[in-house]
């Protein structure tokens, strides 16, 4: 076994330990981020067009999925109305985000605002539970800036700037992009 592919102490499912990749994956991860944030950059109003449509069609794939879960659904009929019902919901959204991604723009800004202070409090969580690894402080100041990102688009999406979305996004790749590729370099040097 190499030094840079250490077995993991957590284990995956099943209790089954996982192998690290290594620095390297999680450099190539760090420069992907970085790279796409710099292009949305470059036009964030097709970053938010872009970011509309991608989670149109997600939301209709997993509106799909909860309709096939609702017809599969062994719990009773409440259940499976229910189910079938949020299913309709989101495949009804993810069209209608799809043929209007404009409208869309704002209530996805607020929604992204949300998921980025969510995701920001556990980035800045884990950071604070490795405070003895080296680069920690790469994940602290990403989670940070995440939060603040997250509450700037959550209060300003109902003005109506359309390019906010992209702009946010953009930004949040670049910072995630750069801590990513930082914390690789500094598990390199210790490794």
């Amino acid at each position: 076994m190499s030094a840079d592919r250490p077995l993991a102490n957590a284990p995956f499912s099943g209790g089954m330990p996982v192998r690290n990749l290594g620095w390297g994956w999680q450099l190539a991860y760090g420069i992907v981020m970085l790279v796409g944030g710099l292009l949305a950059l470059l036009n964030p109003f097709a970053a938010s067009v872009a970011a509309t449509l991608v989670a149109s069609f997600v939301f209709f794939m997993v509106g799909l999925l909860q309709i096939f879960l609702a017809v599969r659904d062994l719990h009773g009929t409440a259940s499976r109305s229910v189910t079938g019902l949020f299913g309709l919901a989101l495949c009804l959204f993810g069209i209608l985000l799809a043929f209007d991604p404009l409208g869309g723009i704002v209530s996805l800004t607020l929604l992204i605002g949300f998921f980025f202070v969510t995701f920001g409090s556990a980035r800045l969580w884990i950071a604070l539970k490795m405070r003895d690894r080296r680069g920690w402080g790469w994940l602290a100041a990403a989670g940070t800036i995440s939060i603040i990102l997250g509450v700037g688009a959550m209060l300003f999406a109902a003005a109506g700037d359309v390019g906010l979305l992209g702009l946010f996004l953009a930004v949040e790749l670049v910072l995630s992009g750069a801590a990513s590729i930082a914390q690789s370099l500094s598990s390199r040097r210790s490794a």
